[in-house]
């Protein structure tokens, strides 16, 4: 199942592949206290059996540590068409505009070489905030980029609601890229702002970085009350035969105005196990409103609060 995303009119795969744990280590760190770590060989696996499942969006970030190049290496020479999303490296609030801009341009070169293409499909501010949203010389370089066929089009990867709206409303972003799930549904004010303005939205955490389907056993301690949310999902929504992780992709994509659900997988079978939700029957809209009373506050939904 194919999804429009936004502005762009890209035809882009309900269920795409996030990819950072194919750069660095990334995850729930297990009993020993190490974070999840794939092969290069694993990471190429895993997309190659993706794009036989039809997964035609990859979303990466430079800092991803070598998720570009691997990326880049596992689609040489591939027949599918495969739309590429990356993010600039983190751009610093204070820097000039004369750095801004060369920052900007170095991070694109670079990610063009890494990815092995002449043409990026969706460039992203990472964690862009309401303060750099508010540089012109960011869209300034961007259009500029555009102009010279660097980059296709431009978005934003943004965390809380505050920043994706101002994004939509400036006008000149293509996309936007909020965290969303079951337990953290925040950014819900987005998905109508976005689709006014034909936006298109991209979601991310929707498994909450893994917490909502590691195993209770490997959880640590600290996140052992996501995890029992968790196990209620299926009862809440009435649905047994169906997985923790399926139940949080398909939450994210009864959300019409959703135009793609990043999932990041550490094996052929979970991707096998996502990929399939996309046909499934969605909720209904009445199940999506009593689940709002399953939201957590906000410092226990944010990963970047965790003391793991």
């Amino acid at each position: 199942m194919y999804r429009v995303l936004g502005r762009t009119c890209l035809s882009v795969s309900e269920i795409s592949l996030g990819t950072v744990q194919f750069g660095m280590p990334y995850g729930i760190p297990g009993p020993d206290g190490r974070l999840p770590e794939l092969s290069e060989k694993e990471s190429l696996a895993i997309i190659r059996h993706a794009l036989e499942l039809g997964v035609n969006f990859l979303d990466t970030a430079r800092n991803y540590g070598i998720s570009e190049a691997v990326i880049g290496r596992a689609l040489k020479r591939r027949p599918e068409e495969v739309y590429l999303a990356t993010k600039l490296e983190p751009l610093p609030e204070d820097l000039s505009d004369n750095d801004m801009k060369k920052t900007i341009l170095v991070s694109i070169e670079a990610s063009r070489k890494a990815l092995d293409r002449e043409v990026i499909d969706l460039i992203q501010v990472h964690n862009a905030t309401e303060s750099l949203l508010g540089r012109e010389i960011i869209t300034e370089t961007l259009i500029t980029a555009q102009s010279k066929e660097w980059i296709r089009f431009k978005g934003v990867s943004t965390y809380g609601p505050e920043a994706p709206l101002r994004a939509i409303n400036q006008g000149v972003w293509d996309t936007v890229q909020v965290e969303f799930n079951v337990l953290n549904q925040a950014c819900l004010p987005v998905f109508d702002a976005a689709a006014s303005e034909n936006v298109g939205v991209i979601v991310r955490s929707a498994m909450l970085k893994g917490a909502l389907t590691t195993d209770e056993k490997s959880i640590p301690e600290s996140l052992k009350p996501i995890r029992q949310k968790a196990l209620s999902l299926p009862r809440f929504f009435d649905c047994p035969d169906l997985s923790i992780a399926e139940i949080c992709l398909l939450f994210v994509l009864s959300y019409p105005q959703v135009s793609t659900v990043l999932t990041g997988v550490a094996t052929v079978e979970q991707l096998k196990e996502n990929s399939q939700v996309s046909s499934f029957p969605k909720f209904q809209s009445e199940q999506l409103l009593d689940a709002q009373t399953l939201q957590l506050n906000s410092e226990k939904v944010d990963p970047r609060q965790w003391e793991l």
